[in-house]
């Protein structure tokens, strides 16, 4: 959080008012704070089909991939048809000055030393949970327009991105050539006739929806919590028998699996951080803590969803 440790990311500038600002909507509130002219908002496709977002878009509304500045960019050049994409110094792995490079020897610290990715060199480099988060949602996109688009990847020294060439920046780049400018007109000209077709938003539906959405968080918060007081139980009376775990798990999986679940989007850095920790798990005890750990956070961020949802009924419009 940039304002919690006083970086001010955004500037206190009155120019600010004279500048459109393109953001998805759930960039981080500083962002709303500012003196930005207009803000356009684009809806994150992970959350797309949730009763919310239907509610505010409706069901024809464009999709901005990714959480990240680089994923939701890339995503919207590419719906614009550019034709290639290239990415730089995008390692997504750390190294003992906090990221890697050539000159460099990745090494793991004492706050990550469990969560590695492959490299492009084939090794293992350690990471964090956010980076393979954006490094799946970057690996997603270019599945996506891969058929249209070329995904290039001029990182020297950093994380495999599936479906992405990799290759040096040099004249051999595809994107270096001399031929015509891509005209970008018809891809503006459809967005613009997107948000021109927008509907007012109906504040009866809103309310409708984060009902709903409510009730769903309720359900995964009680679950979650039950499963937090299984795992207490097996941990203190060191007992093998995970039957009611598992039926408590399975019947989690089936809450949080709905189409846009807003908790699945919310708590997938603590479920990447969970999946990277179970795989150097060596006893059922270390795998009871890190589950422990990871349904402790969802109950944690249903719970805060929660609060999110009563403070924006309560400021609706009556």
């Amino acid at each position: 959080d940039h304002s919690e440790k006083h970086l001010d990311l955004i500037p206190r500038d009155p120019l600010l008012a004279k500048v459109p600002l393109l953001v998805t909507d759930f960039t981080h509130r500083s962002t709303f704070d500012a003196n930005f002219k207009e803000l356009f908002l684009l809806p994150g496709a992970p959350i797309m089909g949730c009763p919310l977002y239907d509610a505010i878009y409706g069901l024809e509304s464009p999709r901005a991939e990714g959480s990240g500045v680089a994923s939701c960019a890339i995503s919207l050049l590419a719906e614009l048809g550019v034709r290639s994409i290239t990415l730089v110094g995008q390692d997504l792995s750390l190294s003992g000055t906090g990221y890697a490079s050539a000159q460099q020897t990745s090494i793991r610290d004492d706050e990550h030393e469990d969560i590695t990715c492959l490299g492009i060199d084939g090794s293992r480099l350690p990471t964090k949970s956010d980076y393979l988060f954006f490094k799946t949602e970057l690996e997603m996109i270019a599945k996506t327009h891969a058929d249209n688009v070329s995904m290039i990847n001029c990182t020297e020294v950093g994380a495999l991105l599936e479906d992405w060439q990799h290759m040096a920046l040099d004249r051999a780049h595809p994107a270096i050539f001399d031929g015509p400018e891509k005209d970008f007109s018809p891809g503006i000209a459809h967005l613009t006739e997107l948000a021109d077709a927008v509907n007012p938003v109906e504040i009866s539906s809103v309310t409708r929806a984060i009902d709903l959405e409510v009730r769903q968080l309720e359900e995964v918060k009680a679950i979650a919590d039950a499963l937090v007081m299984e795992l207490d139980r097996l941990l203190a009376e060191e007992s093998n028998d995970v039957s009611v775990l598992e039926a408590l798990e399975q019947n989690l999986l089936q809450a949080m699996s709905t189409e846009g679940s807003l908790i699945s989007f919310y708590t997938m850095p603590a479920k990447l951080l969970a999946d990277t920790s179970l795989e150097s798990v060596e006893s059922l005890t270390e795998n009871f803590m890190v589950s422990l750990d990871y349904y402790g956070s969802i109950s944690a961020g249903a719970h805060r969803l929660i609060d999110c949802f009563d403070q924006a009924t309560g400021s609706l419009p009556r």
